[in-house]
């Protein structure tokens, strides 16, 4: 996604903003997915892959990921951004995974610029598989093949949901 702090300008055609002077950087909440991902491997081992679809300028995100400890990295490239929706963007991405193997998947719940907080949800439901939204918390017990996650809810209110593994977690910014 464009960086928080970038200065936009609109196109020439008036139909979208230059992105030839945008830094792009990783959307906050997939960052959060990261970084909690590394902590889960870490305490139960297991390997932390990055998947993600864009442009070529992607692989710098994936770069920035492989340097914080992930052990792969896999980019779906959309140089036209024809994947443009949760849906096309899901249908992407479970594509790939049903040639992977995983016990988890976590997912930022929203993105910086669109904010649809759709495709870990959609994700979850092409592979079959249950998920939980708006996780502050993760307790895994990968012996057991279940998780624990902790949801925000509205008004304060938080819910801690049990899961089988496989499952789809999104994951929110601020992720204790």
């Amino acid at each position: 996604v464009p960086a928080r702090d970038a200065r936009y300008q609109l196109s020439s055609e008036g139909t979208g903003i230059k992105e030839a002077d945008l830094t792009f950087e990783i959307n906050e909440c997939d960052e959060y997915s990261l970084e909690e991902s590394l902590k889960l491997a870490e305490a139960h081992g297991g390997e932390v892959v990055i998947l993600t679809v864009g442009r070529q300028r992607a692989e710098k995100s994936i770069r920035k990921g492989l340097a914080m400890g992930a052990d792969r990295g896999m980019l779906i490239r959309d140089e036209e951004g024809q994947l443009n929706s949760p849906h096309a963007v899901a249908l992407a991405l479970a594509e790939v995974l049903k040639r992977e193997e995983y016990d988890l998947i976590l997912a930022g719940t929203q993105s910086d610029d669109w904010s649809y907080a759709q495709t870990g949800v959609l994700l979850a439901e092409l592979l079959g598989i249950p998920h939980a939204t708006i996780v502050m918390e993760i307790q895994a017990d990968p012996t057991q093949k279940k998780v624990k996650a902790l949801r925000e809810m509205e008004s304060g209110w938080f819910q801690w949901v049990e899961l089988p593994m496989p499952s789809v977690l999104t994951v929110q910014a601020g992720i204790s």
